[in-house]
């Protein structure tokens, strides 16, 4: 969703290394809470519909 500027191709690398990381934190995350706090199948769900909804407003922007 990110349009290249003259940047290096380790860039996009990076971006994707963290977001890989940011959803592993995700996961672990709400697999606690879904142990004790919330519903186990919407802790199971939320990083997933997260980051789907962030890719698509990131879609989005890139298209305008």
């Amino acid at each position: 969703a990110l349009r290249p500027q003259r940047a290096s191709s380790s860039i996009g690398l990076g971006i994707s290394l963290i977001f890989i990381l940011v959803y592993y934190i995700l996961q672990q995350l709400f697999r606690a809470l879904g142990m004790q706090y919330m519903n186990p199948v919407v802790a199971a769900w939320f990083p997933d519909a997260l980051l789907f909804l962030i890719g698509g407003w990131l879609c989005i922007k890139a298209r305008k």
